[in-house]
């Protein structure tokens, strides 16, 4: 079990800022297995946030993007890989239970890797938004991810965009 990492110290692995930043914590992580666990905690103060609804269950992937994210940050800052941009290139079998999540609900999200292609730095994930206390998850999807070197280098060679 590791020591949970929370929303400062996420500021230094992942490029999420401002209101932009939907994670409150990581609590788990496995870099060999390739998959993370992690919390955001429904507030007001969310970009997304619906006052007297909360926030809408399509926002679910882009926290488990940003989980996603949190995880290659911190194999990265393992690994001494300098920090990547990461781009989201695919939602698939999106499924949602609920319409929102309701202010002051917790929210964990599990994301696990499916597929890697070292070579393109495409990676596929299977993700899973819970909310508290349930066994069921609320929503899912298949994620696809591309990392790049940098903003430039992406532009400069977007056939690393396809498979």
């Amino acid at each position: 079990m590791i020591t949970p990492i929370e929303k400062d110290r996420l500021l230094s692995i992942i490029p999420h800022r401002g209101k932009m930043i939907l994670l409150s914590r990581v609590t788990d992580y496995d870099i060999e297995q390739r998959r993370i666990s992690a919390e955001f905690d429904v507030s007001p103060e969310c970009i997304f946030f619906e006052d007297g609804k909360g926030i809408p269950s399509w926002v679910s992937f882009e926290i488990m993007a940003q989980s996603i994210s949190a995880l290659n940050g911190i194999i990265n800052t393992i690994s001494g890989i300098p920090a990547r941009a990461g781009f989201l290139l695919s939602v698939s079998r999106f499924s949602s239970k609920t319409a929102f999540f309701k202010a002051g609900e917790t929210v964990s999200v599990k994301a696990a890797e499916e597929f890697r292609d070292d070579a393109s730095l495409i990676h596929q994930y299977k993700c899973s938004l819970f909310s508290k206390n349930k066994s069921e998850p609320d929503a899912s999807a298949a994620i696809t991810v591309m990392e790049a070197d940098s903003l430039q280098s992406a532009a400069e060679h977007p056939q690393k965009a396809y498979f």
